[in-house]
């Protein structure tokens, strides 16, 4: 008797019911923000449990990279080190907060299974949770910058664009992440993929060298998205203009993965435990 009103709920009711309830799925995962926050606050504390430096490890491991590649460049390239370490920097953390937003967003769901089979939380919930650990470690990389700049004797530009800028990647990384997971969830050769693809886009990506060098018009930077995202953070922070199509493709980006990631959650929202 009780197995047929469980059916009813778990089963289809049409695109335009699940879609409500993809919607509010992203609702209460908005109204336990906080749990999500315990969350990525609890993964970091468990990540570096026992070390004396913690997560700054990666902050001085950064550093190191940061002053060795901008020094090496800036020798190859024949540019003033004080003008390439700044904008290495700044590349190279807000690179980090991208790649590891997605990366670690294959496993979103696949790391959380346990609770996932056992409750009823949004799954957004574990979403916000990878952004927000990810927002954590970038705060701790922002100590790499402030010093470059420091050494390099370079003030800092415009913050509240730079920030405005931020504010659109975690727009863009949030329904990526959702759409990576759900992938992952399914088929679990897709973070390989995933991560193979990104490597691969950092060469390609304007941190190591700088636009100038190519022109910004070079089809390297045109069709690249993750140069407009890096654009976004280190042009405003650095006092160097913004490329015009800047904030043109970021908006697009914006719209594009929302749509495409509700449509992915409202198409196997009520499969996706059973992937786990």
């Amino acid at each position: 008797m009780d197995a047929t009103p469980h059916i009813l709920r778990t089963g289809n009711h049409g695109l335009a019911m699940e879609f409500r309830r993809a919607v509010q799925d992203l609702e209460a995962s908005l109204r336990r923000f906080g749990l999500a926050w315990a969350l990525a606050r609890h993964d970091i504390a468990s990540r570096y449990r026992g070390s004396m430096l913690g997560p700054f490890w990666i902050t001085l491991s950064m550093g190191v990279v940061v002053a060795g590649t901008g020094t090496l460049y800036s020798q190859l390239f024949r540019l003033d080190p004080a003008t390439l370490l700044p904008y290495v920097a700044v590349g190279l953390v807000t690179w980090t907060f991208l790649a590891s937003s997605i990366n670690e967003g294959c496993e979103s769901f696949t790391s959380a299974a346990s609770i996932l089979r056992q409750s009823s939380m949004p799954f957004f919930v574990f979403v916000w949770r990878t952004i927000l650990r990810n927002l954590l470690t970038l705060a701790h990389h922002l100590l790499i910058i402030a010093v470059v700049l420091f050494f390099a004797g370079k003030g800092v530009g415009n913050v509240g664009v730079s920030l405005l800028g931020l504010l659109a990647l975690i727009l863009i990384a949030t329904p990526a992440g959702m759409i990576a997971a759900v992938l992952s969830a399914r088929f679990r050769d897709v973070p390989q993929v995933i991560q193979a693809v990104v490597q691969f886009m950092m060469f390609m990506t304007p941190i190591f060298w700088m636009s100038s060098q190519v022109g910004r018009h070079h089809y390297f930077l045109t069709w690249n998205p993750f140069y407009y995202m890096i654009d976004a953070v280190r042009s405003p922070l650095l006092g160097m203009p913004l490329d015009g199509r800047t904030w043109g493709v970021l908006t697009f980006l914006i719209l594009a993965t929302w749509v495409i990631a509700m449509a992915t959650l409202t198409r196997t929202r009520r499969r996706i435990v059973h992937y786990l």
